[in-house]
């Protein structure tokens, strides 16, 4: 038996509209869906942080040409599992 990995980004996003519109729980619960109907199974979930200094620059510069309407956000990592079964 064989095992597979794979590692989904699942962005948010931020400022005013990211605070009503959507959440993270929900985001996260349509991937997981989206990947199990896949044969997939969730293995660990990550906070996808970035240190970049520049990458915080660019949030702050979009959020701010938005009016505090919009921004990215960095989201998470999904890490996938799934047995490959090879018919020989």
């Amino acid at each position: 038996m064989k095992i597979a990995n794979k590692v989904v980004n699942v962005p948010l996003s931020g400022g005013l509209l990211g605070t009503i519109g959507s959440s993270p729980k929900s985001r996260l619960s349509i991937e997981i869906e989206a990947a199990n109907k896949h044969g997939w199974n969730v293995k660990q979930v990550l906070p996808a942080s970035s240190g970049s200094l520049l990458y915080s620059l660019l949030r702050i510069i979009l959020l701010v040409i938005t009016l505090f309407l919009y921004t990215i956000e960095p989201g998470y990592y999904l890490i996938l599992e799934k047995d490959i079964t090879h018919n020989s």
